[in-house]
């Protein structure tokens, strides 16, 4: 999108975050809507990068023909600041994308949970990797839980560290502070593993608009394409600070952790949720939080500022 574009776009955000409400009581007796969120319209898999809409989240698509008049999401729902046109999109659920060890997976584990370092932080006394809450939140104790990772080298997994800090599923909901928190910081202590984060470059914290297209390196089925289709996300009274969708190959359980970039290389997200898909296939539905959001938060809890660094290889 051109810098214009992406103003207009900003400022439909706005507007339409301040209509939220209303428009959610308009739809409060609608059947089948699991929530809303400030998205694109998509049409077919195809993502309008300009067409801003509140979006109804449902878990099946009805013709509307097949409903009743009264139960028909309507286009549009008017307010003081102009009409907040409406899309719908069908979401089946979302669930975390971590997973019990299996033959081939790699990236990290703990106990029979799998994910995926996002990237190493640097902080003033200690070099860290960052991957997601859930991701250890199976471990018996809370902190200084053993963390390996799959080394393609010696074909085994080895001890890379322990856990220092996390932070738990939350819910603010509030503009700047919207979704879900589900961050960790592991220790890194691996002699190898040190040495890389010590050549490491930093990398910038951005937040994307919508439309603007990402792209992750997953533990599982490596690099992955997608593309911002809708913030300050509730699911099921669930929030998410963006949701992304992923083209195919989608991404798989292991992959939580995963660090979204944007085209300039700046860590925008990390992947945490996915909408569930079949034995074999990748889902394209995806949620996550914002990075700015996960190194304030793990700052604080360290009292200490962290740094992003490049991904590990």
């Amino acid at each position: 999108m051109t810098s214009r574009q992406t103003r207009k776009v900003a400022a439909e955000v706005r507007r339409i975050r301040e209509a939220r409400e209303h428009v959610v009581r308009a739809l409060a007796a609608k059947p089948n809507i699991r929530g809303t969120m400030i998205g694109l319209r998509v049409r077919d898999g195809i993502v309008a990068d300009d067409e801003v809409c509140l979006t109804a989240l449902v878990d099946r698509k009805v013709e509307p023909q097949a409903l009743a008049g009264k139960h028909r999401i309507p286009r549009s729902v008017a307010h003081k600041s102009g009409d907040v046109h409406l899309d719908v999109l069908q979401v089946k659920g979302l669930r975390p994308q971590s997973a019990p060890f299996s033959d081939g997976a790699i990236g990290i584990r703990v106990g029979p949970q799998i994910g995926t370092i996002s990237a190493f932080c640097r902080a003033p006394s200690a070099v860290y990797a960052l991957t997601c809450h859930h991701v250890i939140a199976s471990a018996e104790q809370p902190m200084s839980v053993p963390i390996e990772a799959w080394s393609d080298a010696q074909h085994e997994w080895i001890r890379i560290g322990r856990t220092a800090a996390s932070i738990p599923n939350s819910m603010p909901g509030q503009p700047g502070d919207f979704g879900f928190s589900d961050a960790a910081l592991i220790l890194v202590e691996h002699p190898a593993l040190l040495a890389e984060a010590g050549a490491a470059q930093p990398i910038q914290a951005a937040q994307a608009v919508l439309g603007e297209p990402l792209q992750g390196d997953g533990a599982v089925r490596k690099m992955r394409n997608g593309q911002v289709i809708g913030v300050e996300t509730i699911f099921d009274g669930f929030p998410a600070d963006l949701f992304v969708q992923v083209s195919s190959p989608g991404t798989y359980a292991g992959d939580s952790g995963m660090l979204w970039k944007d085209s300039a290389g700046r860590a925008v997200a990390i992947h945490g949720f996915a909408e569930p898909a079949g034995p074999g296939e990748g889902s394209t539905i995806t949620a996550s939080m914002w990075a700015t959001r996960a190194v304030a938060k793990l700052q604080a809890i360290l009292n200490q500022p962290i740094q992003i660094l490049s991904e590990p290889h």
